[in-house]
């Protein structure tokens, strides 16, 4: 059963009855930067740490996502590879989705939907605030 999380009721249901529930270990990758994206994950419990390799061979730490953070939705979304490394920072339950159930939900419910593009549009802008301070 999953926790209240800080998405919509109707998302949380659709990842209830269509996801796969995962216990991982902390330092557990879930998925890695360039590889073809194979679905979502919610974080149920615990922190997720989302990172990139830059130029300089080293690792840039993006952002540490807690529960009811949404990890890969755009290169799901964009049938693409994932642009970033996810690795639990803490012993986490996370919930695995496959883009099939995610896109019939979008198409159901246009409001949530449009929450998740609000939340992916302020990623973006995070992201690449994060990446001009590199430079």
């Amino acid at each position: 059963m999953l926790v209240e999380l800080p998405v919509p009721k109707s998302l949380r249901l659709i990842f209830q009855r269509n996801g796969s529930p995962q216990s991982v270990r902390k330092g557990v990758i879930l998925f890695r930067e360039g590889e073809k994206a194979s679905g979502v994950y919610l974080v149920a419990t615990g922190k997720v740490r989302l990172w990139m390799n830059v130029k300089s061979g080293k690792a840039l730490k993006m952002k540490e996502v807690g529960p009811g953070g949404l990890l890969g939705l755009p290169a799901t979304l964009s049938e693409t590879r994932y642009s970033l490394t996810a690795t639990a920072a803490a012993p986490s339950q996370v919930i695995f989705m496959t883009r099939g159930p995610l896109v019939e939900f979008m198409r159901r419910e246009p409001e949530a939907a449009l929450e998740l593009l609000s939340n992916l549009s302020s990623d973006l802008r995070d992201l690449r605030k994060k990446m001009a301070q590199q430079n």
